[in-house]
């Protein structure tokens, strides 16, 4: 007997031939794209360095045209550098890659824009573009706590603002309310567990650490000192430490200014009360104070300059400066000693601190401002610190990069 042949082996055999086809184009399908987007990344990316070479030379722009003496005037806006001719980057492959830069000033601002292409003969296969904004040299304001030595806080610490210290930080433990970068040359210690700890200080939480950060300049103290008395009138490199009696004062209570007198010990008193600030053609001011010595300062007072070439010492329950006396909102009182200075009073602080000895603070004042020592800053307990505008300690900066971002779109 014959049987009678359906065909399905045939069928089958055709099916499975038909998805074996299909897997197999799928799979090449599959490896031409991925070998697009290879490509397309390849060209992304070189774009991208010849844009990141272009602000390399802009900042080498900015750093051999200017100096912290003379930086760019960004008073009103315009064009600092327009280079219209694409720089040559790099050839291979068959690909040229260029780029070309422009910096211009925008609110204030030194901007800086970096177009990156890679292109064959006359077609572009791909553009990026970066925006900077460069902080120019010149004098930098320092905005928060600054030590060339440790920094020690020794209990419950509340801090808004950057911290650094060129040696070590050691900070017991941090409230919920602390914000901000806390850096070191030497090595970050707290025992917070919200701390996020980064070896490039970038976090993505509010409180940033990072150890073994690059030394930060601080600025002299006694140098500060000189060009105030110098722009009294006074002049001379040992001005710091010349006795009182060899400098013309003026009257004891002078709109402007004062020199202090010392006792036979070398140490001067002064007891402050209300606003020291005068008004002036160009706004308000501070009135200066200095003294050739050990200063022990007191009272509650705002819109002062307090100078010492030898420790100052402020003791007792005050109250320091007031951001509203003037309506500018910001720190108007500044300390300045070239030696330590140690505050042991309380309540509230809107000051500059600054010395080229150790900082010690042994009261419970809550401290809006900045504070900068050329040797240690201690906290014998927890600090209440919050950093605010002041304009009064300045640091001369080469240069450098504040801030950048690819553009979306790119001009070409």
């Amino acid at each position: 007997m014959r049987t009678r042949q359906s065909g399905a082996a045939l069928i089958m055999s055709m099916v499975v031939l038909v998805v074996a086809i299909m897997l197999g184009l799928s799979g090449v399908s599959a490896a031409l794209f991925e070998e697009r987007m290879t490509g397309n990344y390849r060209l992304f990316s070189s774009a991208l360095q010849a844009s990141e070479v272009g602000v390399k030379d802009m900042i080498g722009f900015v750093r051999d045209n200017y100096g912290p003496s003379s930086p760019p005037n960004c008073s009103v806006n315009g064009t600092i550098l327009d280079d219209p001719d694409s720089v040559s980057y790099s050839s291979s492959g068959g690909l040229d890659r260029d780029y070309n830069t422009k910096l211009v000033c925008e609110d204030g601002e030194v901007v800086g824009y970096s177009l990156g292409r890679v292109y064959r003969d006359a077609e572009t296969l791909s553009a990026r573009e970066i925006r900077v904004v460069l902080i120019p040299p010149g004098e930098n304001e320092i905005e928060g706590m600054l030590a060339d030595g440790n920094i020690t806080m020794n209990g419950n610490s509340t801090i808004v603002g950057n911290v650094h210290a060129n040696a070590d930080v050691d900070i017991k433990q941090l409230t919920d309310s602390t914000v901000g970068s806390i850096t070191a040359s030497g090595q970050v210690t707290t025992n917070d567990k919200d701390v996020e700890y980064s070896e490039n200080g970038e976090c993505s939480t509010v409180i940033c650490a990072s150890s073994g950060a690059a030394t930060m300049s601080v600025p002299s103290a006694a140098e500060v000192i000189v060009q105030e008395m110098n722009d009294l009138g006074y002049s001379g490199s040992d001005l710091p430490g010349v006795d009182a009696s060899a400098l013309d004062a003026g009257p004891s209570n002078s709109t402007t200014y004062q020199v202090l007198a010392v006792d036979a010990g070398g140490e001067c008193s002064l007891d402050l009360s209300g606003d020291q600030s005068y008004s002036t053609a160009d706004g308000w001011e501070s009135k200066r104070f200095y003294c050739p010595g050990v200063l022990n300062l007191s009272g509650s007072f705002n819109g002062a300059v307090i100078m010492a070439s030898g420790d100052i010492i402020h003791g007792g329950s005050s109250n320091l400066g007031d951001p509203d006396s003037d309506g500018t909102g910001e720190v108007d009182t500044y300390i300045v000693s070239g030696g330590d200075i140690i505050l042991n009073g309380s309540d509230d602080s809107y000051a500059a601190y600054h010395a080229d000895g150790d900082i010690t603070q042994n009261g419970e004042s809550k401290i809006y401002g900045s504070i900068v020592s050329g040797g240690s800053i201690t906290r014998n307990g927890g600090i209440d610190f919050e950093a605010l505008s002041s304009g009064f300690i300045m640091v001369p900066v080469a240069g450098f990069i504040d801030r950048w971002y690819e553009l979306e779109s790119p001009s070409a």
